[in-house]
């Protein structure tokens, strides 16, 4: 069996390096917490960009319209048009079946107790129903 021994060298300038890197990571991760909203309000208007480019494109062709910002802004318009009409139509009944559910709740639970189901047996034997 060898037994070598290992020496191992650590410089001053190793040292420094080290610790001025571990500065470095500490200042950067600093200063991204300290920009986090505004890099996540341009990647957002990024983002927007590059998913209404095409409707852009299409209504500057269809309409005649020119100027990018003006096709842009009726763009921003239509889609924010077209999710009011989706919350519009889609909440009133989402709200009128939630209602009736939460109503129905209890008579569902009574049935669900007096019922001879294996599922209703096993909430029996294990005590659940009175839970």
């Amino acid at each position: 069996m060898n037994n070598h021994k290992v020496t191992v060298n650590v410089t001053n300038r190793t040292i420094v390096r080290t610790i001025l890197w571990i500065i470095a990571a500490v200042v950067l991760f600093w200063f991204v917490r300290r920009v986090s909203h505004i890099l996540i309000l341009v990647f957002v208007a990024f983002f927007l960009a590059l998913a209404l480019n095409p409707a852009v494109g299409w209504l500057s062709r269809r309409t005649k319209i020119r100027s990018r910002i003006v096709a842009t802004s009726a763009a921003y318009v239509i889609i924010i048009a077209l999710l009011a009409l989706f919350f519009a139509l889609v909440t009133p009944p989402l709200v009128k079946q939630s209602r009736q559910f939460i109503n129905e709740i209890p008579q569902q639970v009574e049935n669900f107790q007096h019922q001879n189901s294996s599922l209703a047996r096993f909430a029996r034997k294990y005590k659940f129903d009175q839970k």
